[in-house]
């Protein structure tokens, strides 16, 4: 296995980016603090540094957005992934944190699955569904319930597209260099 697409439920900081949106991250931000982060045992100089500049595959979210476009199906281009540990939502505070440093959807999946597939020189991309403005955006509170009813109206389309990107990118074959480690 060399590639990865991921699909998950996010939540918006952007009034942009609205519920029922699909959107493909371009970067991340993880806050997690309790998740294994490497497959890396202990650091020596046999250890290999792992780039991370573009975190989610390049070429993986070129096709998907190709496969987007010829499917009619609106995907927002770029965003900043904010990954947090969960289960619990975000105050109204650190909602405002996250929006000054540049967060656009905030979830609780992608960190460290983006890290840990590039450390085993795997691609990754992932499918974001909004299906909330987060916490202190929206004006009511956030109902577990509500959300999963956004994402039974988005899935169709998402499971369309993430059909469309397989069969696309096995015709491209792969091109990137998710697969080349940095040396230490």
């Amino acid at each position: 296995m060399e590639r990865i697409l991921a699909l998950g439920a996010v939540g918006s900081l952007r009034s942009s980016l609205r519920p029922g949106d699909m959107v493909i991250p371009d970067q991340i931000l993880d806050l997690t603090k309790s998740r294994e982060h490497t497959f890396v045992e202990k650091l020596d100089d046999s250890s290999q540094h792992v780039d991370v500049t573009e975190p989610f595959c390049p070429e993986l979210r070129k096709i998907t957005l190709t496969s987007a476009g010829q499917l009619e199906i609106p995907v927002h281009p770029r965003a900043v992934y904010v990954c947090v540990e969960g289960p619990r939502y975000e105050t109204a505070a650190e909602i405002r944190m996250y929006k000054m440093l540049g967060g656009d959807i905030i979830g609780m999946t992608c960190a460290p699955e983006v890290f840990l597939a590039r450390e085993k020189g795997m691609c990754y991309m992932h499918l974001s569904m909004v299906t909330n403005m987060a916490a202190g955006i929206q004006p009511t509170r956030i109902v577990h319930k509500d959300l999963e009813r956004v994402v039974a109206d988005v899935a169709a389309n998402a499971r369309r597209l993430l059909r469309r990107v397989i069969e696309n990118e096995s015709v491209t074959g792969r091109n990137c260099s998710c697969g080349t480690p940095s040396k230490p």
